[in-house]
């Protein structure tokens, strides 16, 4: 693997006199991410750009030499998360430190492809009478400071072929439907569009909890509580409301933001925050002898050393949903020059077929941290583009998407 070391004044003269060798082929991913909601104008290939390492050396020239390739890169920015910004041979990033060695990050690549939620398979179901925003009525109200009816902020639960039988699966507002009359009254574009478009299916939202004295898990315990719509009887919903009660929490937090990037980067870290892992579910007793809506996934086991195959798979569809969700999150946040908005944690790794793993990476590609954004429909700040942004962001717990598989054999697992 390449290194890039820190060059010092005399070091820098001699490398700016020696040719370049031929870089290393790149590897390459194809993109098989699902095209929901994309009007494709042109064919992309991502690049799986991986780590770069490098070695810290005191000089007084802000250089850094890739060993490999012979490039130099010229140090342009220290932020306040410690990274180190280069600059050079028509590219820029991000260098880190991790375990004593300097890794490269790499901005996600943004796509020639346009998104908007009314053509977003996961949000067309719900879209009825032209429309092409969830709960434009209400947004449409919002704008004139009207606090609308609930029936025309939230949408109707529709029927799945991912769900069983005639069961239908409604929408879940990350800004609580219940708080329509005050994203009214502030008059916040993004408070609207955030209203509209960060919204997951009920029927794969789950939420994390603290178990207590009525639980059969002992008190303090991490366990788990189910969104209406999640299962049938039992319906599990304990922990619905506390979680939905931190999603409201953060809204005067979320006005302040400086920008609608800023805005979209809160409600989701917050929402991941919330949300179970699937580790949780794993662990989850309260959830025993739930059965969810979803097809394929029957009575939920007891916890056991070894899942149940109901168990195992539930939990593995709530941590891929998740991490989805977390990948663009922070897609985003690496498009956003504003050093307010933030990364969420680290991606984690699949959970296996023996009920192991679900735990951070410790040295992930480029791949799995962040995808290729495609352009938002919409001026930049609008309503329009910043509710096509967050449901862009939060597509991936919306039944109909198909994931992008990521390739994890280059990671320290």
């Amino acid at each position: 693997m390449a290194e890039i070391k820190y060059l010092n004044a005399k070091q820098s003269k001699e490398v700016s006199n020696t040719p370049n060798k031929t870089s290393k082929s790149s590897n390459y991913l194809k993109d098989n991410r699902s095209k929901s909601g994309f009007q494709p104008q042109s064919n992309y290939v991502a690049s799986n750009i991986g780590t770069v390492q490098c070695v810290f050396k005191r000089g007084k020239n802000f250089l850094w030499l890739d060993t490999d390739t012979k490039k130099v890169y010229k140090q342009i920015e220290v932020q306040i998360d410690n990274r180190v910004k280069l600059r050079g041979e028509g590219e820029t990033f991000f260098i880190y430190s991790s375990n004593g060695k300097w890794n490269r990050k790499g901005a996600p690549k943004m796509l020639d492809e346009s998104y908007e939620q009314s053509k977003d398979r996961t949000v067309t179901p719900f879209l009825k009478a032209g429309r092409k925003f969830m709960g434009e009525r209400g947004a449409k109200s919002q704008a004139l400071g009207k606090n609308p009816p609930e029936s025309h902020v939230r949408e109707l639960a529709e029927e799945h072929d991912q769900l069983k039988g005639k069961k239908g699966a409604g929408l879940h507002e990350f800004i609580p439907t219940n708080y329509r009359g005050k994203v009214a009254k502030s008059g916040d574009e993004a408070m609207r569009a955030l209203q509209s478009g960060a919204r997951s299916s009920t029927a794969l939202t789950s939420f994390r909890r603290i178990a207590d004295k009525r639980d059969k898990r002992k008190t303090g315990k991490r366990e788990v509580g189910l969104h209406t719509g999640f299962a049938s009887s039992p319906s599990k919903r304990k922990g619905q409301a506390g979680a939905h009660n931190e999603m409201r929490a953060i809204f005067n937090i979320i006005l302040k933001a400086k920008s609608a990037k800023e805005a979209v980067n809160l409600v989701l870290l917050k929402h991941l925050e919330v949300s179970a892992t699937g580790r949780d579910i794993l662990n989850s007793v309260y959830i025993t002898g739930v059965t969810p809506h979803l097809k394929g996934i029957g009575k939920i086991e007891p916890v056991a050393d070894k899942p149940g195959p109901n168990r195992l798979l539930l939990a593995q569809v709530v941590h891929t949903v998740r991490e989805g969700v977390k990948r663009r999150t922070r897609s985003l946040k690496r498009t956003d020059k504003s050093k307010r908005s933030r990364s969420p944690s680290p991606p984690r790794r699949k959970i296996k077929a023996n009920g192991l793993g679900g735990g951070y990476v410790s040295n992930p590609t480029i791949n799995r941290e962040v995808e290729s954004v495609p352009k938002f429909v919409g001026e930049k700040d609008s309503f329009e583009e910043t509710a096509n942004m967050a449901s862009w962001a939060t597509q991936p717990q919306r039944l109909g998407n198909p994931l992008e598989q990521v390739d994890e054999s280059k990671e320290d697992l």
